[in-house]
């Protein structure tokens, strides 16, 4: 049987990113944090920890991390049940949450939860559409927001609709070089903007042209705001969230497709019987239900 102080560690341990610092929130000494965790290791044979900087998971780690967390999880609810309104204890919620859902329209659920929960504080891991799911499935996080449909062990999947993005330039641009046709060729002579190397919104949009997007001159700016601002400097033609469009109230925008790009996105959260982890979901999944295409 797993022992308890020792899985507390070892979530200690990760969270505060150093033994030294996990000592100082469990309040004992650094000897004792190292001696828990050799504990750990010795109970189960194998190293839990790479000691580099920053700290990494083993995959066996990342097995027993899952595990510690959903029964941390599990037993500070049960202690909230059982002490009502006398229980002092706070339970963290770390969900991984990629950017552009971060910056539309999830903090917005992250608002009611954090106010409607009481003793609940959240810990948002912000990563990319595709990381969110390794994040998961490591036992960082209880739950994710991710674009990839496909199942994570231990979790439940569950579609909350798609984000909307719109291709885009400044007036100026659109004049220069594109308000003759918006085209493949066209597109080439102006730079692409995006979010970072793993963004492949150009892809799904070069094929409704029956092109490709390779040779494409590109920035990389990952900040879908700082995205818009570029696009409107006319740094070049970009693909940005309606959300994000929606706050700017200029005339300088010209859209170059009316229709939409989407990206769908999924809450993968791990299947326990936690009545905690089931009000989170439901406030992401209204939130979700306001704010994104269904």
């Amino acid at each position: 049987m797993f022992d308890h102080r020792e899985l507390v560690t070892l979530i200690a341990i990760f969270d505060e990113g150093s033994f030294e610092a996990a000592a100082k929130v469990l309040h004992v000494t650094t000897g004792a944090v190292s001696q828990r965790i050799k504990s750990l290791e010795n109970y189960i044979g194998k190293p839990v920890l790479i000691r580099s900087n920053p700290l990494q998971l083993t995959g066996e780690g990342e097995n027993i991390m899952q595990l510690a967390r959903k029964i941390k999880l599990l037993q500070d609810e049960a202690m909230a049940v059982i002490a009502g309104n006398d229980h002092s204890e706070v339970q963290t919620l770390p969900v991984a949450v990629n950017h552009d859902s971060l910056t539309c329209w999830f903090s917005e659920a992250a608002s009611n939860i954090a106010t409607g929960l009481d003793g609940v504080l959240i810990d948002i891991k912000t990563t990319d559409k595709v990381s969110t799911n390794q994040v998961l499935k490591s036992g960082n996080v209880i739950a994710a927001i991710t674009a990839l449909d496909n199942p994570v062990p231990g979790c439940k999947v569950r579609r909350l609709g798609a984000l909307e993005y719109f291709v885009v330039c400044s007036r100026e641009v659109y004049s220069n070089s594109l308000a003759e046709k918006v085209s493949v060729r066209s597109l080439s002579t102006v730079p692409l903007i995006l979010f970072d190397h793993d963004d492949h919104l150009d892809e799904q949009f070069f094929k409704r042209l029956d092109g490709s997007p390779e040779g494409i001159k590109k920035h990389f700016i990952p900040d879908s705001r700082e995205q818009l601002k570029a696009v409107l400097k006319g740094v070049g033609w970009g693909i940005v969230p309606r959300q994000i469009i929606e706050e700017y109230q200029g005339d300088e925008l010209v859209y170059l497709s009316r229709e939409p790009v989407y990206v769908d996105l999924y809450w993968k959260a791990w299947d326990v019987s936690s009545q905690l982890v089931a009000e989170v979901e439901r406030q992401v999944v209204n939130e979700a239900l306001r704010q994104l295409h269904q």
